[in-house]
């Protein structure tokens, strides 16, 4: 069983590292503040999408690449669910996210 959360995930990830447990609340902003930088650029496996609805980050998931016609795709951790492959779309759907920011770990 996987006893870590989409922040755990996408942060892990991008250093090469195994998720263990879920992020307790605040240290994904810390995290994001400390380690990484915002960006424009894709980076597959290293750049995280992190989710807002009007308040707060709701979600997070590490870019994965994109298919021949253009859609990004990026691993994403779902609840208990283990983690599945989904498009920007499909994201936005499921956690009606209202903003979207892209970062990359600092160098």
């Amino acid at each position: 069983m996987n006893n870590y959360n989409c922040f755990e995930l996408a942060t892990k990830y991008t250093k090469g590292q195994k998720p263990e447990v879920s992020m307790e609340e605040g240290t994904f902003e810390r995290e994001l503040d400390q380690n990484f930088r915002q960006t424009s650029e894709m980076i597959n496996r290293k750049t995280i999408v992190a989710m807002k609805d009007d308040r707060e980050y709701i979600h997070a998931a590490l870019f994965y690449g994109k298919s021949k016609d253009g859609t990004w795709y990026f691993l994403s951790k779902n609840g208990k669910q283990d983690p599945n492959f989904f498009n920007m779309k499909e994201l936005r759907t499921i956690y009606h996210a209202t903003k979207s920011e892209f970062w990359i770990p600092k160098k």
